[in-house]
């Protein structure tokens, strides 16, 4: 059973994203693929849209022997992070761009907000050494859409 969730963590979930940079090791050996309906839809496409615009993202490295497992989807039953976190609905990553500061991607993102946005990146937390953006939702005036990323602390 472990040869084949460490193969699945290692192959292409999309793009050049792997099973294993998303999920963590008892997700994958719970609900293999399936585990895919777990990740709100916009998350690959702005997860792309990183790789893209600045280069290597890292997220979980637990596949490769490092120490983030749940920097991606996060399981209801783990203790790390907030109780009702965006991870935990799919909606949450944290992650490190190679050759950047958390503060210069955070800055970065804030110079093209409406690119952004139009991703899906509503939330973005400030004054952290990584990287965590999420889609939750953010209160707006009636009927009015969004107008730029919420920047919020720990």
């Amino acid at each position: 059973m472990m040869d084949e969730v460490m193969k699945l963590a290692h192959e292409p979930m999309f793009s050049n994203f792997t099973w294993g940079e998303l999920f963590p090791m008892e997700i994958l050996m719970g609900d293999g693929k399936g585990a895919a309906l777990l990740l709100d839809n916009r998350i690959p496409w702005i997860l792309m849209a990183l790789r893209n615009n600045f280069g290597p993202v890292t997220i979980n490295t637990w596949h490769n022997g490092g120490q983030f497992s749940y920097r991606g989807y996060r399981p209801w039953n783990v203790k790390v992070g907030k109780p009702f976190s965006q991870h935990k609905f799919g909606r949450g990553i944290d992650f490190d761009v190679k050759g950047m500061t958390a503060e210069e991607v955070r800055e970065a993102i804030k110079k093209d907000q409406k690119f952004w946005l139009e991703k899906g990146i509503t939330r973005i937390e400030d004054k952290v050494s990584w990287n965590h953006l999420d889609l939750a939702m953010v209160k707006t005036p009636f009927m009015e859409p969004q107008k730029q990323i919420v920047f919020f602390g720990a």
